[in-house]
């Protein structure tokens, strides 16, 4: 399929990789609905964000922020070049928000995600809705489990800091209610 937005925000549906979605950058803010069950999509230049449905597998982004999100299925997201903001939902999700200044968003029921490559003071953890009481709360739940700093969010949640170390991470890394 061949879709085509124009001025204004779009929403683009797709169920194929072969679908090809195409949008002129600054022409609104668009989004991708991507449900290839096992696959996955790889954002095309002009589209800001990406919502991954029904068991599709990887989202990549673009060298926009772009604002990409996962399912209930175990998802591998990769932002890109802009300043991203990813948000794997449920599922033991694998996240890398690769150049720039990106967010990564927890929220209950994320299951046991991991971050690649979480940089401490330039990246930002949104634990907003998990209720911790501030940064003292959050280290006290954080362990170092071999190079990688692991955040228990309760209730089976964990966020996993690969190769970041606990004593590494500052208060500004951490978006909190």
């Amino acid at each position: 399929d061949w879709l085509d937005g124009g001025p204004g925000d779009d929403a683009f549906v797709v169920d194929s990789p072969a679908d090809l979605v195409f949008e002129k950058p600054g022409e609104g803010n668009d989004t991708v609905l991507a449900g290839i069950p096992g696959g996955g999509y790889i954002l095309p230049d002009g589209v800001e964000t990406l919502v991954l449905l029904g068991g599709t597998r990887f989202g990549i982004g673009n060298a926009l922020g772009n604002r990409l999100t996962g399912d209930a299925a175990a998802n591998w997201l990769f932002g890109g070049e802009g300043e991203d903001t990813l948000d794997g939902q449920a599922g033991p999700d694998l996240l890398f928000g690769q150049a720039g200044a990106d967010t990564f968003v927890f929220q209950r029921g994320a299951g046991a995600d991991t971050i690649g490559d979480f940089t401490p003071g330039l990246d930002r953890l949104d634990l907003a809705a998990l209720g911790f009481a501030g940064f003292a709360a959050v280290l006290a739940a954080t362990t170092d489990h071999g190079g990688t700093a692991v955040i228990d969010c309760g209730q089976g949640d964990e966020v996993s800091l690969q190769g970041i170390a606990k004593a590494a991470l500052l208060a500004g890394d951490f978006l909190l209610g």
